[in-house]
């Protein structure tokens, strides 16, 4: 089995220290997978247990990682406002300074991204660095709020909504036809754009059959990454993909049957690693000139 070294790091960033993990194999390795939470663990670094286990795994196929939590969250300094689905800046700018540091340290730079829930997002994004070979991205919420969202925000607490709210007609003939007419349906823009990478970047979408079956917004995401997949062109198709796992949902991945955790971690870890195989494999200049 391979050496395998865990070290705890602060990165300082504006201000206040972001917290992570670093995991390293024995001698240089080939790589350095980001591993991004979602927005809502409040525990410790690595709470999200894949990304615990993941991490050892891919130290014995002589991958780095590094897992870390946002401002305001885990072990992290600075408190942070309530997390905006749309607004992925902040979270971005944290993510590169703890990429950044880790990168130098480990003298790397190639490096994957795997995430949960919100850092799907972030990810998406950072597929436009060069040196990204990949990014795994589970349970994403890859569908903009639209009218309908806004409307209901803006609204849902006035005093004639209130008053409205208990109305079966009104509910029949107003909002239910709103809803309809104002629903999101179209995937984020950061999605389309993570598309035009595929020259350097491989993506795969992963949901649990579960949640896929019972959340409207991820079932709506499903099928517009399977339509969006079956339009790309062939060479591209190996590069950009979407998978169902029967499984819970991905988020409580501690509270899954030993099975089904095997089976996360084996598809996470095997994806990762082939994803700088192809790297690697890729003739001479191929990245430069995508």
């Amino acid at each position: 089995m391979t050496d395998v070294r865990e070290l705890p790091i602060f990165v300082p960033h504006e201000g206040g220290h972001l917290a992570a993990v670093v995991t390293v194999p024995e001698g240089r390795p080939r790589g350095l997978v980001l591993m991004l939470p979602g927005a809502s663990l409040d525990e410790s670094v690595g709470s999200y247990l894949l990304f615990e286990r993941a991490a050892p795994r891919l130290a014995e196929r002589g991958l780095a990682s590094v897992r870390m939590d946002y401002f305001g969250l885990g072990e992290s300094t600075n408190d942070t406002e309530a997390w905006q689905l749309g607004e992925i800046e902040p979270a971005l700018e944290q993510a590169e300074a703890v990429l950044a540091a880790v990168r130098r340290g480990v003298e790397v730079e190639r490096f994957a991204i795997a995430t949960l829930c919100y850092g799907g997002r972030v990810a998406l994004r950072m597929t436009a660095r060069p040196e990204c070979v990949g990014a795994i991205c589970l349970a994403p919420p890859l569908i903009d709020r639209g009218g309908w969202t806004s409307l209901r925000r803006r609204y849902a607490r006035s005093p004639i909504a209130s008053a409205l709210r208990g109305s079966k007609r009104f509910r029949r003939h107003v909002v239910r036809p709103l809803k309809r007419a104002l629903a999101e349906r179209k995937p984020t823009s950061l999605v389309r754009d993570a598309v035009g990478q595929l020259g350097h970047a491989r993506v795969l979408v992963l949901y649990s059959e579960s949640e896929a079956g019972r959340d409207v917004y991820k079932a709506r995401a499903t099928k517009s990454l399977s339509s969006m997949t079956d339009r790309l062109e062939a060479s591209q198709r190996g590069q950009f993909g979407i998978e169902l796992l029967p499984t819970d949902p991905l988020a409580g991945f501690d509270l899954m049957p030993p099975e089904s955790q095997e089976l996360v971690l084996d598809k996470v870890v095997e994806w990762l690693d082939g994803s700088f195989a192809r790297s690697e494999q890729a003739p001479a200049g191929a990245q430069a000139a995508a």
